[in-house]
């Protein structure tokens, strides 16, 4: 992936999630929680949410819906919330 990262590169664990959920959006399946991308590691959600790689959205029952804002596919999503849910978080900030 050749993007600029704002503030510095990005921990080895933040470099591997992010590549888990690029899988996952490119394949439209959900945010990666278990199989068959593996979880993800604490905290890199938000380390990639700081250097502006990913727009992170949190659901009921801790569903998370991930949109990549930078590279080949700059745009994709996860699998997209139940119909009807709404955020009660973006990027680490509860919405009302």
């Amino acid at each position: 992936m050749s993007v600029q990262i704002k503030n510095g590169g990005l921990s080895a664990a933040a470099k591997r999630d992010l590549e888990r959920i690029i899988a996952a959006a490119v394949a439209g399946e959900r945010c990666p929680q278990a199989s068959p991308h593996g979880s993800l590691q604490r905290d890199t959600v938000r380390e990639l949410v700081q250097a502006g790689m990913i727009r992170s959205e949190v659901y009921r029952h801790n569903y998370r819906v991930i949109t990549l804002l930078h590279g080949e596919h700059r745009g994709k999503t996860t699998a997209p919330a139940p119909a009807g849910q709404k955020p009660y978080m973006v990027n680490g900030r509860r919405v009302k």
